[in-house]
């Protein structure tokens, strides 16, 4: 096959995951409640509504799947083919990373089962089937656009890194974590593309910001808020005081136990997350001073599992940046498969899908805890050319493979 036949073939069946996926999705999760409004004004071209109706999230995925609602509708499809049919815009849109990656395992592997298997992974992970399931599939969007911004950094391409990264900040919150990572990527013109990419976010997030300036700067507190609940998957769940509550069950009153940030802490974890992003980052850039090769995908990878770690409401489909910057990872520093993301997301599938059903909310957080750190470790290593722990060294060692990250 030739690299053009390649690109096609990756192209197509990207969209065919695509596609397959928004179909199998059942469930609207938070769509009614969050992006179905805008997105009915979108669609119906009342672009003042519009404007006055905040969603939680950026806009542009909103903008990308108002033409597909708007032909779901005029074909009498129901809010559920509307959401499919938006579902499948956000997942092709984000196949162009599968495809650019798949084509570099072409031209270093020659085989084209591995770019295949990349690019439906991007597509059609487990993560991303969630993330459609519980109404987000702006989650995948958002995360391509930013594992796309830092690989055309590395490229030096500074303008295109801009654009992508701006793109990514008018998608989601949590994109303001690979700022940082996309312009250290960069070799040079690191002014240029910060100043692209906050160009492009301001010109998609100003007009809904000034057009009801209350109701967006309520939306923002809402998003850097936690709202108290600890979920099990996450470093603050093991310190959380617990809080015992009466809720009746449909027969008879039962005692229900979660745990929750005490009041002083409510706000403090996403600043804190952002905070211990940046001070990665900020980590990142004294190493390359010092030493040459550092990996800023690999630094992208870790800040979006500290993310997580960090997040007292951590979801499953939360995972889908790292996990995409581990791929990117992967796919640039070794041949043949990217098992460590295969792993990766076989872990994230199995705590929430496995072992959380045991409800034994103990045992949860110790498995999720039980990958979560030492991968954290491992990205750690290579970002910061940290030597080695010992049992990678050995690992290593047999393999005949450098120390030293």
């Amino acid at each position: 096959m030739t690299t053009r036949q390649v690109t096609w073939a990756l192209a197509a069946l990207a969209l065919l995951g695509a596609a397959a996926l928004s179909r199998f999705v059942s469930d609207l999760g938070d769509y009614p409640i969050d992006a179905a409004a805008p997105l009915d004004h979108l669609a119906a071209g009342n672009l003042s509504a519009f404007l006055a109706d905040q969603p939680l999230m950026g806009v542009l995925s909103l903008l990308l799947r108002a033409p597909a609602v708007a032909l779901a509708r005029a074909l009498d499809g129901d809010t559920l083919a509307e959401y499919r049919a938006g579902s499948f815009v956000c997942l092709a849109a984000a196949g162009a990373l599968g495809v650019v990656l798949g084509r570099r395992i072409w031209a270093r592997d020659a085989t084209f089962a591995g770019a295949a298997l990349v690019a439906l992974l991007v597509v059609a992970g487990p993560v991303t089937y969630t993330a459609l399931r519980l109404g987000h599939p702006e989650e995948p969007l958002g995360a391509a656009l930013c594992v796309a911004a830092v690989l055309a950094a590395r490229d030096r391409r500074p303008l295109l890194a801009g654009v992508l990264l701006g793109l990514a900040l008018a998608t989601k919150q949590w994109a303001i974590l690979a700022l940082a990572p996309a312009v250290l990527a960069a070799p040079a013109s690191r002014v240029r593309l910060a100043g692209v990419a906050v160009a492009v976010a301001a010109l998609l997030t100003l007009p809904p910001m000034l057009a009801n300036l209350g109701d967006y700067m309520e939306m923002q507190k809402m998003a850097a808020g936690a709202g108290g609940r600890v979920f099990t998957q996450n470093l603050w769940w093991p310190f959380a005081p617990t809080l015992d509550r009466a809720v009746f069950d449909g027969v008879t009153t039962v005692t229900d136990t979660d745990r929750h940030l005490p009041g002083m802490l409510i706000r403090v974890p996403h600043p804190l997350l952002v905070i211990v992003g940046f001070a990665l980052s900020a980590l990142y850039w004294r190493r390359a001073g010092e030493r040459q090769g550092l990996d800023p995908l690999a630094l992208l990878a870790l800040v979006f599992l500290v993310r997580c770690l960090l997040d007292p409401v951590t979801n499953d489909y939360y995972h889908a940046p790292f996990l995409l910057a581990l791929l990117a990872w992967e796919v640039e520093r070794r041949r043949g498969l990217p098992v460590q993301t295969l792993l990766a997301s076989a872990a994230v599938w199995s705590v929430w899908r496995q072992v959380a059903m045991l409800d034994v909310p103990a045992l949860t957080n110790a498995v999720y805890l039980a990958w979560a750190l030492p991968v954290a470790v491992l990205l750690a290593v290579h970002a910061f050319g940290l030597p080695a722990p010992r049992a990678l060294r050995a690992v290593r060692s047999r393999r005949g493979e450098p120390a030293r990250a």
